[in-house]
């Protein structure tokens, strides 16, 4: 992106970071543990994508899911780019990884999920697959700009969401380059680098892909 959006970008974060402070970290959770709270015991559920590090708390006798940002009732939630786990590592690929994880809860006995933003979600299977309808129409979209030759993520952006704040930004990249993730991994774009910058363009094999059960 052109510099004087990036600076927009970096301004728009270092305001939100002066709504935010540091904590002490008691305990490290990860996949399979178990936390207590109260009498009550619940199971740590690692589900990447809205960010790499976000954990579900799920208690199966009651079938409730506390669901921080995996799924909201009212909104989308956003897999955002974040950089690799170390440096030199494979860049993370976000929104694969969230689409792999709404499919596995979509699979749990849920009775009730409480998210961290809005209202309780009640049938989780149903909004799950709202998502993915809408997911569909954005591959649409990104289809539509890629039939014109091959594009940058910035251009792509440009086309899809031509007026945007500074945070917005940021989250438009993020859901612009997820779907390309998913395209290329489906095979249905390529990308060549040319001074650095990266150029996507349909393959031969590109059409209305399939979201997969089960995409990891």
């Amino acid at each position: 992106m052109p510099p004087e959006a990036q600076a927009r970008v970096a301004g728009g974060f270092r305001h939100v970071q002066r709504h935010s402070d540091t904590v002490r970290v008691d305990r490290l959770l990860g996949e399979g543990d178990t936390l207590r709270l109260g009498e009550v015991i619940w199971e740590v559920l690692h589900t990447p994508g809205h960010s790499a590090d976000l954990i579900c708390l799920y208690q199966p006798q009651a079938r409730l899911l506390l669901g921080s940002d995996h799924l909201i009732k009212h909104i989308s939630s956003n897999a955002v780019i974040e950089p690799p786990e170390r440096e030199g590592a494979e860049r993370r690929r976000p929104l694969v990884k969230y689409w792999a994880n709404l499919r596995r809860v979509e699979e749990m006995d849920i009775s009730l999920v409480l998210p961290g933003h809005g209202k309780p979600i009640e049938d989780h299977r149903s909004l799950i697959e709202r998502r993915f309808v809408f997911y569909r129409r954005r591959l649409d979209d990104i289809r539509q700009v890629l039939d014109s030759g091959p594009q940058t993520i910035w251009d792509i952006v440009q086309r899809l969401f031509p007026r945007l704040g500074a945070i917005d930004i940021f989250l438009a990249v993020s859901e612009v380059l997820g779907h390309l993730d998913v395209m290329e991994a489906a095979g249905e774009v390529k990308v060549s680098t040319v001074d650095g910058v990266w150029f996507y363009e349909l393959t031969a094999s590109s059409g209305s892909l399939l979201i997969p059960h089960q995409l990891g």
